[in-house]
């Protein structure tokens, strides 16, 4: 399975489906990457196109401001 969180939100399980990317992974999850949010793929950098394979973790944290 893969590992999907996202700040304020629970981890979701995703049963992996062929060839996934961080895109489809969040699609499946329902959850949403915005232009400002940070992608990490097993703790390294990624993007919405990012390949992910089955056991990944995919987390999706957004940028946090000062008011």
């Amino acid at each position: 399975m893969i590992t999907a969180a996202t700040q304020g939100r629970s981890v979701v399980k995703v049963k992996p489906k062929g060839k996934m990317t961080v895109e489809s992974v969040l699609k499946e999850a329902e959850m949403a990457a915005h232009a400002d949010s940070t992608i990490t793929v097993d703790g390294k950098p990624a993007n919405l196109k990012t390949p992910v394979s089955d056991e990944s973790v995919v987390v999706v944290t957004s940028k946090i401001t000062n008011g």
